[in-house]
């Protein structure tokens, strides 16, 4: 069920891969403005982190009500849900919607929940940096405040040697990571989300 889990997750990252691609030949043919590029590269960054948290709440609500000998051994869950949505109930409490992001709040809630604490040691330092990078990405293309901006300068920028097309979060999710084999940096974040999910569950 897991696998069944993380694999909806992965057929929509390839769904959105495939528009990518298909707003990039349009761009190239002059068919759209770069200002259509950018808006698209907007929708399909926050769907893609859509996504993502839709993948962590039904892993993390199957893990900690699953019946499987197997999952309980592998997660221990510190308490037993007699179905996914009495515990669905109860983890929400009176909040109508969960977050999963950032990073630290993503790990605090299975923390709370699972004995094994194991599971974020298999997450490298990159992928640690991605996820918080991504959370910032998504809040400078949500609030259009100077605070979001700000973060997204220093804590995404950096020292990072941009372009000033690429100081915007559409700028920089276009730009390139590499050239061999070429990569953009919303390709980039994907891949890492992908690999994290699949990190999660094995």
């Amino acid at each position: 069920m897991l696998h069944q889990i993380q694999n909806v997750f992965v057929s929509r990252v390839k769904t959105l891969e495939t528009t990518r691609c298909k707003i990039e030949f349009l761009f190239s043919k002059k068919d759209i403005v770069l200002r259509d590029v950018n808006q698209c590269y907007h929708g399909l960054f926050l769907s893609l982190v859509v996504a993502f948290e839709s993948y962590l709440e039904d892993a993390f609500f199957h893990i900690i009500s699953s019946k499987s000998r197997k999952v309980k051994k592998l997660f221990k869950p510190v308490a037993s849900f007699s179905t996914n949505n009495i515990a669905r109930k109860i983890v929400h409490a009176d909040k109508k919607y969960l977050d999963w992001l950032p990073y630290d709040k993503l790990k605090d809630r299975f923390d709370i929940y699972l004995e094994c604490n194991c599971i974020f040691d298999k997450l490298d330092q990159h992928e640690t940096t991605a996820l918080k990078q991504i959370s910032i990405i998504r809040n400078s293309l949500s609030h259009c405040s100077a605070y979001s901006k700000k973060q997204f300068i220093d804590k995404v920028i950096g020292n990072n040697r941009v372009l000033p097309i690429e100081k915007t979060p559409t700028g920089y999710l276009r730009s390139i990571y590499r050239s061999s084999p070429r990569e953009t940096r919303y390709q980039l974040y994907s891949n890492y989300l992908v690999s994290i999910s699949n990190k999660l569950i094995s």
